[in-house]
C-alpha cells in the first residue's frame, strides 16, 4: 500500500534535482548572450571608427585638391564646383557616421551600466520645404535590457513669434497626436515630420517620456534648435565665377 506514495516521492525529487541542475545553466546561457552582445556592439564601434578615420583621409585629399585648382593659372570653374561636391557629400557621410558612433559609445559606456530609458540623440534635418523639418530620436535601455519597455514620448518645441515666447507640441506641429508611442527592448528610432508654424523661431526642443510597463518612471532631455545654413552654393563658386567673367 505504501508503494504508490514511495514511487511519488522519488519522482518530486527528480524534479527538485532537474530544475537545480537547470538553473546555472540557464543563468550562463544569458550571461554569455549578453557577452556576445557587448562583443558585437564593440566589434561595430572599432568598425565605425575606421570608416570614420577613412572618411578623414578622403576629405583631407579633397581639400588639398581644391587648394591646388584654386592656385592653378587656368581655374576649372566645373573642376571646382565638382571637389566642392564631394567635399559636402563625405562631410555628411562623416556626420551619419558620428551618429552611428555616439550611438554605439552610449551602448557601451559606463553610464549605460544603470538601469533605465536613455535618449541618444535627438537629430533635426531641414526638409525641402522651407517650414518642414524631419526629426529622428535614439533611446536606448540601459542595464537590464531583457525586458520589454512600453510608453509614451512627447515633443515640445519651443521658440518665439511677434516677439512673444511660445510652445508648440506635435499635435500642433502637423502630427496626429501630441504623443508617440514606444515599445522596445534594446533600442528604438522614432522619426517623423514638423511643420513649423509662419512667423515661428524655434530655439529648443523639449523630450518627455513616461514608461508604463514593466514599471512606471519617467524621463526628460532638453535639445536645442540646429542652426541651419542658407543657400547650397558656396561663396567660393561664386566668387570663382565672377572672376572669370572680367575681361583679361
Amino acid at each position: 500500500m505504501n508503494m504508490p506514495w514511495h514511487f511519488s516521492r522519488k519522482r518530486s525529487k527528480g524534479k527538485v534535482l532537474a530544475w537545480l541542475l537547470l538553473v546555472p545553466v540557464a543563468f550562463a546561457t544569458g550571461f554569455l548572450l549578453q557577452g556576445w552582445v557587448v562583443l558585437d556592439l564593440q566589434r561595430k564601434l572599432d568598425q565605425q571608427n575606421m570608416y570614420s578615420t577613412d572618411y578623414i583621409f578622403r576629405l583631407q585629399q579633397q581639400d588639398a585638391e581644391l587648394a591646388r585648382l584654386r592656385r592653378s593659372s587656368q581655374v576649372d570653374i566645373e573642376a571646382v564646383r565638382m571637389a566642392q561636391l564631394t567635399i559636402s557629400d563625405l562631410q555628411q557621410q562623416m556626420a551619419d557616421q558620428d551618429q552611428q558612433l555616439q550611438f554605439y559609445q552610449a551602448v557601451l559606456s559606463p553610464e549605460a551600466r544603470k538601469s533605465g530609458i536613455r535618449l541618444v540623440d535627438l537629430d533635426i534635418e531641414a526638409g525641402i520645404q522651407a517650414d518642414r523639418f524631419q526629426y529622428r530620436l535614439l533611446m536606448i535601455q540601459q542595464k537590464r535590457n531583457d525586458q520589454l519597455i512600453r510608453g509614451n514620448l512627447k515633443l515640445v518645441v519651443s521658440g518665439h513669434k511677434d516677439g512673444k515666447p511660445v510652445s508648440f507640441n506635435l499635435s500642433q506641429l502637423g502630427a496626429e497626436s501630441s504623443s508617440r508611442k514606444f515599445r522596445f527592448r534594446y533600442f528604438s528610432e522614432l522619426t517623423g515630420e514638423l511643420v513649423i508654424p509662419p512667423g515661428f523661431q524655434p530655439t529648443s526642443v523639449m523630450v518627455t517620456g513616461r514608461v508604463t510597463k514593466p514599471k512606471r518612471s519617467e524621463f526628460q532631455k532638453k535639445y536645442d534648435w540646429p542652426t541651419f545654413e542658407q543657400g547650397k552654393v558656396p561663396p567660393q563658386i561664386d566668387q570663382l565665377e565672377a572672376e572669370q567673367d572680367v575681361p583679361q
